[in-house]
């Protein structure tokens, strides 16, 4: 028989043995449903939490000069930025307070002179500040006073400082939202190092190589707040999360397994006259088994199907769906478990005597 005769007589055995297709069904739909609402509301979970460790804030890492030693200079911030696993890099001053200059004894905000404005805030109004200027937030200008991004800034120390725009903070570095960023100079004192890094899992190597190029690791000279300890609990957890998923995965395919072996051999039990006419008629081994096989996993792909729907549509009006290659993956995985389970009473019955089968009454 060619190929393409052979599935369509698989199928027309299937939807004529209504009874064991409609059990294999329910068998692989049962499968599918326990999978995704189990592991894969797991992988959502896991999902969502990877998410949450890829925020630009729990990946950054802040290294500040305590003792004001000249540490963190320009070289440094552009060796940092070529650093493999640096996503961004900036240097920041000491803060300043600093108010509207044109209304004495307003309400102060911090001020910030920073090496790159441009990788700290996104400009909504206004123009690139140039060196010694400035830019605020809307929360900033509402706490100053100003209808617009424009006018100045005072310090205690009477430094003065014009406003030319109006941003909003990039991620990882939303707490700068409070206050005034200012283009820094070419004699900016910088104090604080900020590096975003690409990957939380990079952050341990990644540390390490920067306070290397710093040269001192001393808690009294330098202050480190950095997250590794974020990236070792997630990995932790992942792995965790990861090993538990593969366990319960393994027994529901392998529970699903046992009962589609079961159904296909009761099936096979019920028709070994038949199997043993069309042996009797010359069909090979092979073609038995493939025969037999078939009109089991189509039933197998058709429940695998219904039942990572209903799950998919169910887990979704809860919140947690699993991921769209996990839900195809499940789906896949299901309909190869009862794939391999009907081979081998598949290939039980067609290697049985045809004669001895036909006179069995």
């Amino acid at each position: 028989m060619s190929p393409w005769s052979l599935l369509g007589e698989a199928l027309r055995s299937a939807w004529a043995q209504k009874i064991p297709s409609a059990l294999i069904v329910l068998v692989t739909a049962a499968m599918s449903v326990s999978a995704l609402t189990t592991v894969g509301q797991a992988a959502a979970r896991d999902r969502d939490i990877r998410e949450q460790l890829d925020l630009a804030g729990a990946r950054a890492l802040t290294v500040t000069d305590s003792l004001g030693q000249g540490l963190i200079t320009p070289a440094l911030l552009a060796l940092v930025r070529d650093t493999s696993g640096v996503e961004q890099a900036v240097a920041l001053s000491t803060p300043l307070d600093v108010s509207n200059g044109a209304i004495p004894g307003s309400q102060k905000v911090p001020a910030w002179e920073v090496s790159d404005p441009a990788l700290v805030t996104h400009l909504t109004r206004g123009r690139a500040p140039q060196a010694g200027e400035g830019i605020t937030s809307a929360t900033v200008m509402d706490t100053l006073r100003l209808g617009t991004p424009a006018g100045w800034v005072q310090s205690d120390q009477i430094l003065q400082y014009p406003l030319v725009a109006e941003g909003t903070t990039a991620p990882g570095f939303e707490d700068l939202d409070a206050g005034v960023i200012i283009q820094a100079g070419p004699d900016t004192d910088y104090r604080q190092l900020r590096v975003i890094i690409d990957d939380i899992a990079h952050v341990p190597a990644t540390q390490r190589a920067i306070l290397a190029m710093i040269g001192t690791s001393d808690p009294t000279q330098i202050q480190v707040d950095s997250p590794q300890g974020i990236a070792m609990t997630s990995q932790l957890l992942t792995g965790q999360i990861a090993a538990g998923n593969r366990a319960t995965l393994l027994l529901i395919l392998g529970a699903g397994a046992f009962f589609v072996a079961i159904v296909s051999l009761t099936d096979v039990l019920l028709h070994r006259k038949d199997l043993g006419r069309r042996r009797a008629l010359g069909i090979t081994r092979s073609a038995l088994t493939t025969l037999t096989t078939l009109r089991t996993t189509a039933p197998a792909l058709l429940g695998a199907l219904l039942g990572g729907a209903g799950a998919l549509i169910w887990s979704t009006t809860r919140g947690v769906a699993p991921p769209a290659d996990f839900t195809a993956a499940v789906t896949i995985l299901t309909t190869l478990v009862a794939l391999v389970a009907t081979i081998p009473p598949a290939a039980w019955a067609a290697h049985r005597d045809p004669v001895t089968v036909l006179r069995t009454p």
